[in-house]
């Protein structure tokens, strides 16, 4: 194999890596606000009281705070690989403290 053929070949190479990592950058393991969203829907129905809410918020690791002035629990994860964006939650509840809805949102914060 000559010089020539050597550099294609390795040109050829370095090509396919980053090709290749883009791929699995785009394949994350995050969540998106939508993948949440529903699990949250599945996990939780209208009426569970603020006990089951928390309980579904620490099995799923999300650092969350309770805001009595708006009655709802507010949770967030942040994106570990980009600083730059979280997904915020809402979960609303009735005057009896039990589950009325959720909302779910990305956030992005620029420096």
């Amino acid at each position: 194999m000559c010089q020539r053929e050597a550099q294609a070949l390795r040109n050829y190479y370095i090509v396919l890596f980053f090709i290749a990592s883009l791929f699995g950058c785009g394949q994350k393991a995050e969540s998106t606000s939508e993948q949440v969203e529903r699990n949250i829907v599945q996990s939780l129905k209208v009426g569970d009281d603020a006990k089951a809410i928390e309980n579904y918020l620490n099995s799923q690791n999300i650092s969350f705070t309770y805001d009595k002035y708006t009655n709802r629990f507010q949770g967030i994860i942040r994106d570990e690989s980009l600083s730059l964006h979280a997904i915020t939650i809402s979960i609303v509840l009735d005057n009896k403290q039990r589950y009325i809805n959720v909302e779910v949102n990305d956030s992005y914060t620029s420096l």
